[in-house]
């Protein structure tokens, strides 16, 4: 065996070199896609769950007469006592605005007042 067969030229450690920084970098922007990608659904569910609270919050303004501090802190008791997400209760007085008028409502507020 040749000794210049077994050991690389300058030429073919540069080459190699400058493939190993190109998939590098390749790699890197592919998982710097796939963050910014997560980055932007989770921001999307935050908008979602935030317009759902703002939904709910108007409805207990508009069905209880309560300014919208007393509202947020409706929601919040409620949550709180129910030991569930302020999202899911959001949601509740938004299923039960959404009901035949004869049907009772299905969800309690905490006295905010």
């Amino acid at each position: 065996m040749n000794s210049q067969e077994s050991t690389p030229s300058t030429g073919q450690l540069v080459l190699a070199a400058e493939l190993s920084h190109r998939n590098a970098a390749h790699a890197a922007l592919k998982i710097e896609t796939a963050a910014d990608h997560e980055l932007g659904e989770h921001l999307q569910s935050a908008l979602r769950v935030n317009r759902r609270i703002g939904v709910a919050i108007g409805l207990v303004m508009a069905q209880l007469g309560f300014t919208d501090e007393e509202a947020i802190q409706a929601l919040r008791h409620s949550s709180m006592d129910a030991n569930r997400k302020l999202v899911d209760v959001a949601e509740d007085i938004i299923s039960a605005s959404q009901a035949p008028r004869n049907v009772s409502h299905g969800w309690r507020l905490s006295a905010a007042r």
